[in-house]
């Protein structure tokens, strides 16, 4: 087990102040989340995604599944919005807002990368802490135990895509012992059970390694596009957008910051948006990059070393003119 630095995550979560919950706020349903999305969100092209040569170049590669990666493809398309949150489930909560949720990711983020753990689980985690926080026996949550409630979806994240998982331990020492192992798997059990064991969902991330596989894209896209998107995690407002359309705009503004062409044919095709569709999300995207609240950086700490070190002019200001 890695040694963690004390956080003073906790205590900021406890500082914020309550906001007040309007009496009548009800809580959105599954049919109002996806008519809401489709209303905000710009709509696919009607184009054709067939095989044209990106799966056949892993065919040699079991890992890629590459008979089946269409297919693959096309099944989590049609998932997302059903395993999306309302943009709105805030409004149900008495205890918490958005403000806590962007400073309990960032948390996440930063406990993510100390573990060395995959993209796929810190994407899974924020998915399921969405849904649990937008669901029935979310209600209960409070500031005291909202850590507690992240780092037991980062537990079940992590047994789920890890070959090693975190443990209980572990999670108890991340959290310097303000709760107890016993909390923290009566937590993980409690979760499982409100979103009825449903785990297995799609992601921007996996979105995202498509687009790039498409493109063949080079090792400073893949990095920038991964440091865009895992910016998206801490923004409530960006739940107003579907995973793979927010997985399309990191790629578009990668490419964009790089000195490439935005988007291509390759990108259409497999992305199934126009670049008429993914500019106002990238837009959006980058709007909440600027006004990021102070403090609340931990992708940067991420993406300011080692593997993941991402140099040169702000991305903010060479897509400047979006």
């Amino acid at each position: 087990m890695i040694t963690h630095s004390r956080t003073s995550a906790q205590c900021v979560l406890n500082d914020i102040s309550n906001h007040n919950r309007g009496s009548n706020a009800a809580k959105m349903r599954s049919d109002a989340t996806n008519s809401r999305l489709n209303d905000f969100c710009p709509q696919p092209c009607d184009v054709d995604n067939t095989a044209d040569g990106v799966d056949e170049r892993h065919f040699d590669d079991p890992t890629f599944v590459a008979d089946y990666a269409n297919d693959i493809h096309e099944y989590l398309r049609s998932r997302e919005s059903s395993t999306s949150v309302s943009p709105f489930y805030m409004k149900s909560q008495r205890n918490i807002n958005e403000q806590m949720r962007q400073i309990l990711v960032n948390f996440l983020v930063d406990v993510h990368f100390r573990f060395g753990l995959v993209q796929a689980t810190l994407y899974l985690t924020v998915n399921i802490l969405d849904r649990f926080l937008s669901s029935e026996e979310a209600t209960r949550v409070t500031r005291t135990n909202l850590q507690l409630v992240g780092i037991a979806t980062l537990l079940i994240s992590s047994k789920f895509e890890e070959v090693w998982a975190l443990t209980s331990t572990d999670c108890v020492c991340v959290c310097d012992n303000a709760y107890s192992e016993k909390e923290v798997v009566d937590m993980e059990a409690s979760i499982l059970w409100a979103l009825n064991y449903e785990i297995n969902v799609p992601s921007a991330h996996t979105f995202m390694v498509r687009y790039l596989t498409a493109v063949n894209a080079t090792t400073d896209v893949v990095s920038l596009s991964n440091y865009v998107l895992d910016g998206t995690l801490q923004s409530y407002y960006l739940l107003n957008f579907l995973p793979s359309q927010l997985a399309a705009a990191a790629v578009f503004i990668s490419r964009k910051t790089l000195g490439e062409d935005a988007w291509c044919p390759e990108l259409v095709r497999h992305a199934l948006y126009c670049e008429e569709d993914v500019l106002p999300v990238a837009r959006a995207v980058i709007a909440v990059k600027v006004y990021c609240s102070a403090g609340l950086f931990a992708v940067e700490r991420k993406y300011g070393r080692g593997d993941f070190e991402v140099g040169g002019p702000s991305i903010v200001e060479l897509c400047s003119d979006f």
